[in-house]
């Protein structure tokens, strides 16, 4: 890591400074950090520099990096448009060349929807694998700590520091499989993309999995996948609420649009309709297991289109955080790695392929994202 530059978002304590969690309230109403976030740390201890920290998206609880606190970050790959959050700071310092690293979180697609907007490599890691001590929380058993970078040797490099080696778990991908209800979510004119964008790739990647056929992430139990996003929605809320509720309720910030709404429901949130929603997630990760088994990856979209513009009606980014936490949500219900890989373009901006695999198998699934993006770019190799 000599030489490399970092930046964390601003959830990561760094001893000394405030940790505004994008959002001036919170920066008032806490004291600087006594200690440095052991991520940051690990980073600088294996010879990176840290140049900073980024914007977010107010307590994190947000995928469209708009911020009316802080402002917007400038997505560097396509200007008009939102960043991607809530890691919105991180992924444009890593893809405007201004970091090599950079850390996000992602709870449900704040490093993988940035990663796709903004044009770059984002990986979510297996719950628990990165350490998130010394960091805001927002739902806690759906937050992750991850990280972004231009090319698969830096993001490989960054895994290589901060994954936690003990609860790596050894895989040697035997399927690829094509998640034909995650395509059948996104934009008809994104999954074409996707699937043009693959087309290089796909006669060395059919012959060394012997095909790629297409699955069901829903299906039993489980129900369709596209009730998996109310899933979600009520689960991360109960937590979210838990997690910060008591400080919303007596300083009563003046959340941005969205934000603020979105806590409103959080607090709505029953330990009834908290219960269901657990025994749901339960069938989800059981279906997620059962497909994965120990051997599979997993293709499906890492949004269902390019990033909406910039001051899109609140109404219409509804409806698309909806869709979009349909694609996300699998990896989040299940605690699983995905990473989000720049590989399209669709009306000039770009479009991620996530690529999603069993829990512990990051740093073997990076081996593989890194193997697709060199088909692509070498497709005789």
């Amino acid at each position: 890591m000599s030489g490399l530059t970092i930046a964390a978002k601003d959830l990561y304590d760094v001893e000394g400074h405030v940790t505004g969690c994008g959002n001036p309230e919170w920066a008032a109403t806490h004291a600087p950090a006594i200690s440095t976030a052991p991520a940051i740390q690990a980073l600088l201890d294996a010879g990176a520099r840290l140049v900073g920290k980024t914007h977010m998206d107010e307590l994190a609880y947000s995928l469209n990096g708009e911020n009316a606190r802080y402002g917007t970050p400038v997505n560097p790959a396509c200007p008009g448009r939102v960043p991607g959050g809530s890691s919105s700071g991180s992924a444009v310092a890593a893809a405007n060349g201004s970091v090599d690293i950079a850390l996000g979180s992602d709870t449900g697609g704040s490093v993988r929807v940035p990663a796709s907007y903004c044009g770059i490599l984002g990986l979510r890691p297996t719950h628990g694998r990165v350490s998130l001590e010394g960091a805001c929380p927002l739902a806690p058993s759906y937050d992750t700590g991850g990280f972004f970078a231009r090319d698969a040797e830096t993001l490989q490099a960054a895994a290589g520091v901060l994954l936690d080696p003990a609860t790596r778990r050894s895989t040697h991908f035997k399927r690829l499989l094509v998640a034909k209800d995650a395509f059948a979510a996104a934009d008809a004119s994104a999954t074409d993309a996707l699937y043009q964008a693959l087309r290089p790739a796909a006669p060395a990647l059919q012959d060394r999995f012997g095909g790629l056929p297409e699955v069901e992430l829903g299906g039993g139990e489980a129900k369709a996948m596209g009730a998996w996003a109310d899933t979600f929605r009520v689960s991360q809320g109960f937590e979210v609420w838990r997690a910060l509720g008591a400080w919303v309720t007596e300083q009563r910030p003046a959340f941005g649009m969205g934000i603020a709404e979105r806590f409103q429901m959080a607090s709505r949130v029953t330990p009834k309709q908290a219960e269901e929603a657990t025994e749901q997630r339960r069938a989800i990760t059981a279906r997620l297991d059962e497909l994965l088994g120990g051997d599979a990856a997993v293709l499906l979209p890492s949004a269902p289109g390019p990033a909406p513009r910039l001051r899109t009606p609140p109404g219409v980014l509804d409806a698309f955080r909806r869709r979009l936490l349909t694609l996300t949500s699998p990896a989040g219900l299940g605690g699983l790695p995905q990473v989000s890989l720049p590989i399209a373009t669709v009306d000039g901006c770009p479009l991620g392929l996530g690529v999603m695999g069993p829990r512990g198998s990051d740093e073997d699934l990076l081996e593989l994202a890194a193997h697709i993006l060199a088909l692509l770019q070498h497709p005789a190799a």
